[in-house]
């Protein structure tokens, strides 16, 4: 990715183990965004009142406690407010005596708080942490949003051979956990790891996996991100046609979101530019300088702004 690496692949499960028990001795309303973690998810600020209001009557270090305290680390992750985040999480990585589940998502987002620091070195070390926990938990948590990050995480520091390991160790589990559209999240990321090291097949079976499942859970943009992957492999293929089309069908969906406010322009006009770069390889110049003239510098991110610049002197050249 620049596929779509960032497409909120984060948002682990509420496990198994926390829900049972805690769901009665903290909610008398079904509106309760604290119920589930979609719900949470959903309204994450709203979620986050919700959880500091409940947790004064909570024993601490319950397991109550755990997974409502689980449910705000989410939901902090969510807004994307890394200066919180990392308030937040280090009050909890020296509990080493906590639930497995609920220090693999401390140990998670810990190491990719150190990453977004550049310290590699400690960010390594508990992203390596969360592997291990997670291996440990029973089957009965399986958890494909956090196996996804997981992936994520050996890919950001470029571990590819442990980021396979992992998907085998996965690939295990998975056939009897249902279809794996039935885990969109897990199956992108582990197209990603795939589309990385140039094995185009593969990555485009787990990007169709994806998009069947975010097309089935009605999720319109995940899907329109789904459509890029796939014509992402198929650029990788060569196959410029059925990549083309890809790309505008994910720009339909798209286009609309962005007048709504609704996604950030600069990721439409990535597809965008990949769009273009594919209508060039494929000799359709006319119609990749049309596109590109839609498109302003101010309006591409930083990290696209190369291949946006590679794209107008190819243009010029013809």
């Amino acid at each position: 990715m620049k596929n779509f690496w960032y497409s909120y692949i984060f948002v682990s499960s509420v496990f198994l183990c926390f829900s049972a028990q805690a769901n009665a001795a903290i909610n008398n309303s079904s509106s309760s965004l604290v119920n589930t973690k979609k719900s949470c998810l959903d309204a994450p600020r709203l979620c986050i009142y919700q959880v500091d209001e409940s947790i004064s009557n909570i024993k601490k270090h319950s397991i109550q406690w755990y997974r409502l305290i689980n449910l705000k680390l989410l939901a902090i992750w969510e807004i994307r407010d890394a200066k919180w985040m990392k308030q937040e999480i280090n009050k909890y990585v020296d509990l080493n005596d906590a639930p497995p589940v609920f220090l693999t998502t401390v140990y998670t987002l810990h190491a990719k708080m150190l990453f977004s620091d550049g310290n590699v070195t400690q960010g390594n070390l508990y992203a390596n942490k969360a592997v291990e926990l997670i291996k440990q938990v029973n089957e009965v948590s399986f958890d494909a949003a956090r196996y996804a990050e997981i992936i994520i995480l050996y890919n950001q520091l470029n571990q590819r051979k442990n980021a396979i390991e992992f998907i085998n160790w996965i690939n295990q589990r998975i056939a009897r956990m249902g279809p794996a559209h039935y885990f969109p999240n897990l199956q992108t990321a582990i197209a990603h790891t795939y589309f990385k090291t140039a094995d185009y097949d593969l990555a485009l079976s787990h990007y169709q996996n994806a998009s069947t499942g975010f097309i089935e859970a009605s999720n319109l943009l995940a899907t329109a991100e789904s459509y890029h992957n796939i014509a992402r492999a198929l650029q990788g293929k060569n196959e410029y046609s059925r990549a083309i089309t890809a790309f505008k069908k994910a720009l339909q969906w798209m286009e609309p979101a962005v007048k709504s406010g609704g996604y950030a322009i600069t990721a439409k006009n990535y597809t965008q530019l990949r769009l273009i770069e594919t209508l060039q390889q494929n000799k359709q110049f006319l119609q990749a300088k049309l596109l590109l003239k839609q498109i302003k510098p101010k309006e591409v991110n930083q990290s696209s702004l190369t291949l946006y610049q590679q794209l107008k002197l190819i243009q010029l050249n013809q």
